[in-house]
C-alpha cells in the first residue's frame, strides 16, 4: 500500500530542521483530543508533511508515518496551531470544541478563540468538508473524498472500473445559510457518491449511492493510526 493523505491539497514537506523542531515540541505541547503526543516524537519515521488550512487560519494539518514496533508503520495526523497541537483520533469532539471556542491547550489555560473561518463554496467550505470527512471515522476508518481517478486510495481496485467515470472535483453550492456538496467517497473497500450538508460547522450526509462495493483492498486502522502497512526503510530527509 502506498501512502494515502488524509485529504487532498497542496501538501508540503518539512525540512529536516523544521521536522526536528516539530518533534521536539510534541512531548510538551498542550493538546486536545483523546490521544497522547508524548510517545509520538520518537516513533516518527521519515519526513513530516503539512498542509496549511484556509478553513482554519493559522493552523496546519501535519502528517507523518509512525513505527508501531510490530514491523509495521501507520499514518498519524496532528493539527498544529496557535498555542496548541491536537491528535486527529477519528472522533469529532475536538473539532467541534475548536469551532466553538471551547478547546483549551491545557487544563489551566483559557480556551482558544473559535478557529473556523467563514465558509464559502469555493475554498474554505470544500476544504473543511475534506478535512472533516478524513478526520472523523466510522467503524471502517475515514471517509476519503476522491476527486481524481489516480487517487492512491483507489490503487489495487478490482473488477469493472466504469465507476471511475463518476470521479471528479467536489462540487459545493450555497443553500440559504448552509452549503450542499456532492462528492465521491471511499469508505472501507467501497466507493459511493454522497450528498453532504454543511451547517455552522456541522456536517451531515443526506444521501448516498453505492458505485462499487468491495472493490478496494482493505485499509487497516488502529486509532489514532490509520493505513497500517509493512514498514519500509525511511526516505532520507533533505
Amino acid at each position: 500500500m502506498s501512502h494515502i493523505p488524509m485529504m487532498a491539497g497542496h501538501w508540503k514537506r518539512m525540512s529536516a530542521a523544521q521536522s526536528t523542531l516539530f518533534q521536539q515540541r510534541l512531548p510538551d505541547a498542550g493538546a486536545g483530543g483523546t490521544g497522547s503526543l508524548q510517545s509520538i516524537a520518537d516513533a516518527i519515521r521519515g519526513p513530516v508533511r503539512y498542509l496549511p488550512l484556509a478553513c482554519y487560519p493559522g493552523w496546519v494539518l501535519t502528517e507523518a508515518d509512525l513505527a508501531t514496533g510490530h514491523g509495521e508503520i501507520g499514518t498519524v495526523n496532528i493539527m498544529y496551531g496557535p498555542g496548541a497541537m491536537w491528535l486527529v483520533d477519528g472522533t469529532s469532539t475536538t473539532i467541534h470544541m475548536l469551532n466553538a471556542g471551547e478547546l483549551r491547550p491545557a487544563a489551566d489555560k483559557a480556551p482558544l478563540a473559535p478557529a473556523l473561518a467563514p465558509l464559502d463554496s469555493e475554498v474554505t467550505g470544500p476544504q473543511y468538508l475534506r478535512f472533516f470527512c478524513g478526520a472523523v471515522w466510522g467503524a471502517d476508518g475515514p471517509f476519503t473524498i476522491i476527486e481524481d481517478g489516480d487517487h492512491p486510495a483507489l490503487a489495487g481496485a478490482t473488477g469493472d472500473r466504469a465507476w471511475l467515470g463518476q470521479v471528479g472535483p467536489l462540487a459545493m453550492r450555497a443553500d440559504g445559510s448552509d452549503f450542499v456538496a456532492g462528492a465521491v467517497v471511499n469508505y472501507g473497500q467501497d466507493v459511493f457518491r454522497a450528498r453532504f450538508r454543511v451547517s455552522q460547522g456541522m456536517i451531515s450526509m443526506e444521501d448516498d449511492e453505492m458505485l462499487a462495493q468491495g472493490v478496494l483492498p482493505p485499509r487497516r486502522h488502529r486509532p489514532p493510526l490509520r493505513d497500517l502497512r509493512p514498514a519500509v526503510p525511511a526516505t532520507p530527509e533533505s
